[in-house]
C-alpha cells in the first residue's frame, strides 16, 4: 500500500467508464463484525461487488447509478456525458477520453479537454481521501506529514556523510591513526543544522 492507496469504492475518474453499464461495480473485501478481513476455505480474501460512493455537486449528493426501481436501468452505472451533463458541462463535441493514455494523450495543462479529465478534476474526484488519512482520522489523528519522494542521496544520513567526507578530503593527509580519529571527530562535530535539515 502507498500512502495515496484509496479504498476501491471510492470517487476515481479513471475507472469510470464512458457508457451505461450493469457491470460497473468495485469489487470491496468484506469485513467481519469484529474488525477483522474475512477468508474464504481456500485463504483467500472474500469480496462483494458494490457501487462506488456518489459525487457532489453544488454540496448535494449526486448518485452515478440509477436507483434499483428504475423502470428501464435498475441499478446501472449512468453514463459519463449524463453525469457531465448533470453537472451543467457543455460536452457536445468531447471524447470520452482523448487517447489510450490519459496521462499522456490530453494536451499538457488541459483541465477540460475530454469526460475524464473534467471529472479528474472536480474537487470531489481529486480531494478523495487515501486509505492512510482515513486510517488516522478514525484513530483522532490532527494531521499527517507527507514528505517527498525518498531518494537515497537525498536522505539525512546522505546529506551528513557527504558533507564530512568534502571536509575530510580538504584535511591534510596523515599516517597517524591519532590525527585521523581527530580529524574524522572534527569534521563530525563541523555538520551544520541546515545540512541537516535539508
Amino acid at each position: 500500500m502507498t500512502h495515496s492507496k484509496c479504498d476501491n469504492e471510492t470517487l476515481s475518474a479513471m475507472k469510470i467508464p464512458k457508457s451505461l453499464s450493469d457491470k460497473f461495480f468495485v469489487d470491496v473485501n468484506i469485513v467481519g463484525a469484529d474488525g477483522q478481513l474475512v477468508y474464504s476455505s481456500n485463504e483467500k480474501l472474500l469480496k462483494v461487488k458494490q457501487q462506488i460512493e456518489k459525487g457532489l455537486f453544488n454540496r448535494k449528493e449526486q448518485n452515478l447509478y440509477y436507483l434499483d426501481d428504475h423502470p428501464i436501468f435498475p441499478g446501472w452505472f449512468k453514463e459519463m456525458a449524463q453525469i457531465l451533463t448533470k453537472r451543467e458541462w457543455d460536452i457536445q463535441w468531447k471524447k470520452a477520453q482523448c487517447g489510450s493514455s490519459f496521462k499522456y494523450d490530453c494536451p499538457k495543462g488541459s483541465t477540460n479537454c475530454c469526460y475524464h479529465q473534467i471529472l479528474y478534476n472536480k474537487p470531489n474526484f481529486c480531494t478523495v481521501e487515501s486509505q492512510l488519512e482515513k486510517f488516522a482520522r478514525e484513530r483522532d489523528r490532527n494531521e499527517i506529514l507527507f514528505l517527498p519522494k525518498f531518494y537515497c542521496k537525498l536522505n539525512f544520513i546522505e546529506q551528513c556523510w557527504g558533507y564530512t567526507k568534502r571536509n575530510y578530503c580538504l584535511l591534510p593527509p596523515s599516517s597517524s591513526r591519532k590525527i585521523l580519529e581527530r580529524n574524522v571527530c572534527q569534521v563530525l562535530a563541523e555538520i551544520p543544522l541546515i545540512i541537516m535539515r535539508k
